[in-house]
Formats: structure tokens, C-alpha cells, sequence
């Protein structure tokens, strides 16, 4: 079994005990993290490295890759009202 799955499974059951809700949108804020770090370096690849030519994209690398830590927090916090919301 591939690490990434083993890990997934881990968090799986680390987050049994949350709602439906709450653990779908971890799930998701997780995705979405994990795609804006991929498209983070996707792009720190293409630009080849600071140059007054490639300053957009490196900058805009730069901030997918610091907002993405924005966007976990927020999403757990989403996830921390939601579980309180539903009563369990």
C-alpha cells in the first residue's frame, strides 16, 4: 500500500468520531491545500527562477504556497463550527 494512502487511511480513522460535515470539509480543504502547493510548484518550475521576466509567476507561486496554510486553518475552523453546530 502506497504512504500517501497509508496515511489517508490514519486520518480516516484519527476523524471517525467527527460529523459527516465537519469531516468532508477537512477532507476538502486538505485538496484543495495539497492542489495549490502542486500548482505552487508547477509554477516555481516553469519560471525557472527569479528573473525580472518571470517575477509574476514566481510571485504568484510564492503566494499559492503561503496561502495554502490560510486555507487549512480556515477550513479547520470551518470544520471546529461545524462540529460544534451539529450536537454530537
Amino acid at each position: 500500500m502506497a504512504p500517501v494512502m497509508v496515511k489517508m487511511k490514519l486520518l480516516t480513522t484519527l476523524l471517525d468520531p467527527i460529523s459527516e460535515a465537519a469531516y468532508r470539509m477537512v477532507a476538502a480543504t486538505l485538496r484543495l491545500a495539497c492542489l495549490m502547493l502542486v500548482c505552487s510548484l508547477t509554477l516555481l518550475v516553469r519560471s525557472g527562477g527569479l528573473h525580472p521576466d518571470t517575477y509574476r509567476l514566481y510571485y504568484t507561486a510564492a503566494q499559492l504556497h503561503s496561502n495554502a496554510a490560510g486555507v487549512l486553518i480556515a477550513g479547520n475552523l470551518a470544520a471546529c463550527f461545524l462540529e460544534s453546530r451539529s450536537g454530537r
